[in-house]
């Protein structure tokens, strides 16, 4: 009985890895200077936060074809918060050009000379 306690946390402790490592592994957005290093290391202390945070019963899967069911499911349910991620900055950085250039802080000045050239 102990040990399929301990399968139960560690199926759950591998779906939320997963889920999370996806999300820092695609959005290069939010994270593109941050060496992969420092990214994994924060979606390892990500995940056990949030490991300790739920409180929910697990059922294990009956198969192993189960498992990796469960596995490409978490992936893509992380791939797509990770979309949600970089289109929310992609819209934010475009906004900002946009208003950049209303303001004058986006144009290209060329200094030649004594000469400003736009």
């Amino acid at each position: 009985m102990i040990d399929n306690e301990i399968i139960k946390e560690a199926y759950l402790a591998i779906l939320i890895f997963t889920r999370i490592s996806a999300i820092f592994v695609t959005s290069q957005s939010l994270l593109g200077r941050i060496p992969a290093t420092v990214r994994l290391y924060l979606a390892v202390v990500l995940s056990v936060m949030i490991y300790f945070s739920i409180n929910q019963p697990v059922q294990l899967p009956l198969t192993t074809l189960d498992f990796f069911v469960a596995i490409f499911a978490e992936l893509i349910l992380g791939i797509t918060l990770s979309f949600g991620i970089i289109s929310l900055m992609s819209a934010l950085s475009f906004v900002g050009r946009a208003l950049d250039l209303q303001i004058g802080f986006g144009a290209r000045f060329k200094i030649r000379k004594g000469t400003v050239q736009v």
